[in-house]
């Protein structure tokens, strides 16, 4: 079962960073706001050019995170992210990719409220 993400977004631009640094290509950002509800998904969403390599495909996340996120007033996003890692990990134990130390450590940081 998977789920998303949800980044405020200077968390957002940090993990962006981190996912720079290992040439992840992003394919898009979801984008949510809070209601009085809970938490819903928003129509407003990047979806960048399946062509994009990594460089132009995380200037173009963080052009719309920096730029079009705050004026329209959404609280938290979320990525999509090609599966190229080249620089992921093998567990030997479980025999599963894992995620480079770096952006395990961003998030769970980020998760930690850190």
């Amino acid at each position: 079962m998977g789920g998303e993400l949800l980044l405020r977004p200077p968390d957002a631009l940090d993990l962006l960073r981190e996912l720079e640094s290992v040439k992840a290509i992003i394919l898009g950002l979801d984008t949510w706001r809070v209601v009085p509800a809970g938490i819903i998904e928003t129509l407003q969403s990047l979806v960048v050019d399946e062509t994009a390599d990594a460089r132009l495909s995380a200037a173009e996340a963080r052009a719309f995170i920096e730029n079009i996120v705050p004026t329209l007033n959404l609280d938290y996003v979320s990525f999509v992210v090609a599966d190229n890692l080249t620089s992921l990990r093998v567990n030997e134990r479980t025999n599963t990719q894992v995620m480079p130390d770096g952006i395990c450590k961003t998030i769970w940081n980020k998760l930690r409220g850190f």
